[in-house]
């Protein structure tokens, strides 16, 4: 029963760190890396190769989570082009999502970046 409590104990502290690791990254000002460079390469990389997919790869919808489980947290959504430009907190998640029905076409205009 004691070592059950004891697990228990530092198990809680473990996660208390944590917490408290990930807040003061969090305020810290530390942003989200661009991913325009990236995709820069990627497309001279195609280009060299004689393909040209950036537009194409660009224009895909996503939607970015940033932050989760932070009082800072984001969900936004746009064109990859448009999310590769956003510069404010921690990438969790970076979904691209495939054909989508009204439900998540709403969802997804309600984040869309303006």
């Amino acid at each position: 029963m004691k070592s059950k409590k004891s697990l228990e104990s530092l198990l809680t502290e473990k996660d208390a760190r944590i917490r408290d690791l990930e807040m003061k990254a969090s305020k810290s000002g530390k942003q989200v890396e661009h991913l325009e460079p990236e995709l820069q390469k990627m497309e001279e990389k195609m280009e060299d190769e004689g393909n040209n997919l950036s537009p194409q790869v660009k224009a895909l919808d996503g939607v970015l989570l940033t932050d989760i489980s932070l009082d800072s947290q984001k969900i936004i959504a746009g064109n990859l082009s448009e999310i590769s430009e956003y510069n404010d907190g921690w990438i969790h998640c970076l979904i691209i999502p495939s054909k989508m029905n009204q439900n998540e076409i709403d969802a997804f205009e309600r984040r869309k970046i303006v």
